[in-house]
């Protein structure tokens, strides 16, 4: 892709479509599970009714596993 294409393209045009979230009440081995199989590092956090919560990443469970708070 050219420097020039990057100017013009619009995050909707690159954007991930169908998405992967995670309920707040999700255990981390379980979120931790979903980022190893499926190679991304984060995701939406939803309450029941479908609400965007948050994003948990990678590096947040890490910093839990580490005991350091963002």
């Amino acid at each position: 892709m050219e420097t020039r294409e990057l100017l013009t393209l619009k995050v909707g045009d690159v954007m991930s479509t169908e998405l992967i979230t995670v309920k707040q009440d999700t255990v981390l081995k379980d979120v931790n599970q979903i980022f190893e199989n499926e190679n991304i590092h984060h995701i939406p956090v939803v309450a029941n009714d479908g609400h965007f919560m948050g994003i948990i990443s990678k590096s947040d469970i890490l910093c839990c596993l580490i005991g350091v708070q963002n």
